[in-house]
């Protein structure tokens, strides 16, 4: 059964039996401030709208496999996305977001804390992600803090981006690529181009709106 106390709770455990994504928060202290690694979506994901194509800007994760807890998934994630294995940094506190709730802090029992554990409405509660995988009412997103241990490049995705907060408030409006270059690092896959009437785009809601609206604060931001 589900457990409704999220006071403190161990993340492995509550997701052990329901359908997850894990990934990972990279940031580094950049010439532009803070700034967060973004991947772009590859084009089978690609959306038109008012005949403009919206590239898709998220975080580095994804859906777990079968048996796999959390924390090894948002390793292989990361290894499969920025092709570079990661060191997992324990944090703090977790931010914990319902769906139904504003966020709060907790705290967890794991050994490895995540910094962000948000539960959502599963749009596909009866059907499994793929063979082997649980089903449920419910989704969970598990996001740790992390280091790469070698200088991250595209592997599983087109592209990399390095975004400060100003660059991801504005992506999350929407951004044309023409000046995408100008505003953040933009790591490509060698052939890979941005289509010119192309928009980037964070979806909302999403984790990496969570993590926009919490580094806003100046007090949180200079722990990073």
């Amino acid at each position: 059964m589900e457990k409704n106390n999220y006071d403190k709770i161990s993340v492995e455990d509550i997701t052990k039996n329901y359908p997850f994504c894990a990934g990972v928060l990279i940031c580094r202290n950049g010439k532009n401030g803070l700034e967060f690694l973004l991947t772009l979506a590859n084009k089978n994901k690609w959306l038109c709208q008012q005949e403009k194509t919206v590239i898709g800007v998220g975080g580095i994760g994804g859906g777990q496999e079968p048996n796999e807890p959390p924390l090894d998934c948002a390793q292989r994630e990361a290894l499969e996305e920025i092709s570079a294995k990661v060191k997992i940094i324990s944090s703090d506190f977790t931010i914990f977001e319902n769906l139904s709730t504003r966020k709060k802090n907790i705290k967890t029992t794991d050994a490895i804390k995540p910094f962000i554990f948000q539960k959502r409405l599963n749009t596909c509660p009866d059907k499994p992600f793929k063979k082997g995988l649980p089903i449920g009412q419910f989704l969970y997103i598990v996001m740790y803090l992390a280091k790469p241990l070698s200088r991250p490049k595209p592997k599983d995705v087109p592209a990399l981006l390095w975004a400060n907060l100003r660059l991801m408030n504005e992506l999350l409006k929407g951004l044309k690529t023409e000046v995408i270059e100008t505003k953040g690092e933009l790591i490509k896959k060698p052939g890979f181009e941005i289509p010119g009437n192309a928009l980037l785009k964070i979806p909302t809601p999403s984790t990496e709106e969570l993590i926009t609206r919490v580094f806003q604060k100046p007090s949180f931001a200079k722990n990073f």
